[in-house]
């Protein structure tokens, strides 16, 4: 495959971002503040946040649900269910980047957490969502991590690279990183009080970091103490 040289300009009309939070900290309320750009919205696989996409002509809900399976389902029929929905995301994605749903400003990824699930649900062979403790050995160890982040970054790859479409928001939900996690809880005081606390997104192992690398900026909503931010009260009072 030849390397092409591009320049600066045919990429600087694109964006794609991650934005991560807590469930109910207003992810998804972004879409009430785009009144104008049309905007599709593809709700992952098993997402609960589809009550808050806004009912406007502008906005285009597609919400990829299943069907519930019974209590006594078997794990062959779990393993297969996440093929179909890990299948549907990847269908309904390219369709979206090739236009078939019409021509849209923005695409707006609801719940990638949900589609990593789903991809380490297949690459385990339906075992993972089961709740089943990693063994130490045999074809169901840690070592599954490595061939799920390898899919999710094909799929946040084929993403970026696409050309139709010029804004791309995922979200996520979040977690505190290792460091801070295991910190001591007046260490866990200084890092909230000095602004050192690190929040990433809440996917396993390396994924959490290798994330951010695959979009070009992510911001994290948060619950705040106050109406309004000291960082916000800063900016209104300097106009």
């Amino acid at each position: 495959m030849p390397v092409h040289i591009l320049s600066k300009a045919s990429h600087s009309k694109h964006s794609r971002g991650l934005i991560i939070g807590s469930p109910n900290t207003g992810k998804t309320y972004l879409l009430n503040l785009i009144t104008e750009e049309k905007v599709i919205v593809l709700s992952m696989p098993d997402e609960k946040g589809i009550k808050t996409i806004p009912d406007r002509e502008n906005i285009i809900p597609l919400i990829l649900q299943a069907e519930v399976l019974p209590e006594d389902a078997s794990l062959a029929d779990h393993y297969h269910l996440s093929q179909e929905k890990y299948a549907a995301v990847l269908q309904t994605t390219r369709k979206i980047l090739k236009g078939d749903y019409g021509e849209t400003q923005i695409l707006f990824l609801d719940g990638i957490s949900k589609l990593y699930e789903i991809i380490m649900d297949v690459v385990s062979k339906g075992r993972y969502l089961e709740g089943r403790g990693f063994e130490d050995k045999g074809d169901y160890t840690s070592r599954l991590y490595g061939s799920a982040h390898t899919l999710m970054r094909n799929y946040f790859s084929e993403v970026y690279d696409s050309k139709g479409i010029d804004i791309i928001i995922s979200t996520c939900w979040e977690k505190i990183r290792e460091l801070d996690e295991n910190a001591s809880m007046d260490e866990k005081l200084s890092h909230i009080r000095n602004g050192k606390r690190v929040w990433l997104p809440a996917l396993p192992g390396q994924m959490a970091s290798l994330a951010t690398g695959e979009f070009d900026w992510c911001i994290r909503t948060a619950y705040t103490g106050t109406n309004i931010c000291t960082h916000c009260i800063a900016l209104s009072k300097a106009k």
